[in-house]
């Protein structure tokens, strides 16, 4: 593979990821918890992966993000999550407060302020663990 070629990788992956986490999107789910508990988990994650973004840990951000997101994004894997995370949100702080939090047992809608912008983080179970499927700008 040709240096333009992954640069076009890279750039693709970057504007999409940046897109994504910056502009907002949703998916489906599994196994059933109790609402409760899953509502514990879903503001847990989104903390997770908001602390991520905002100290530059991309590859954690993007270990918190759901198989269908990678699919529903075009985003071929981690490794690409990672360049796009790196190159397009560098020198970004993200700062968030968390809201209502709308939980079943098998996904969660998060509602949130990022770096001033109302929002939603929608979650769904994976192998067990509930993982970010979508952002999506309000």
């Amino acid at each position: 593979m040709g240096v333009r070629t992954r640069l076009a990788l890279a750039a693709t992956s970057a504007l999409t990821c940046a897109s994504i986490v910056l502009g907002f999107g949703f998916g489906s789910a599994g196994v059933s918890v109790p609402p409760a508990e899953a509502r514990v988990d879903a503001r847990r994650v989104t903390v997770q992966f908001f602390t991520a973004l905002d100290h530059s840990r991309w590859g954690r951000a993007c270990a918190l993000l759901a198989q269908q997101f990678f699919e529903d994004n075009h985003v071929p894997d981690v490794r690409h999550c990672v360049v796009g995370l790196r190159i397009g949100m560098s020198g970004w702080a993200v700062k968030f407060r968390i809201g209502k939090i709308v939980a079943t047992g098998d996904g969660a809608v998060v509602h949130a302020v990022v770096d001033g912008a109302p929002g939603t983080v929608r979650l769904v179970r994976e192998h067990g663990r509930l993982l970010v499927v979508q952002l999506r700008a309000s």
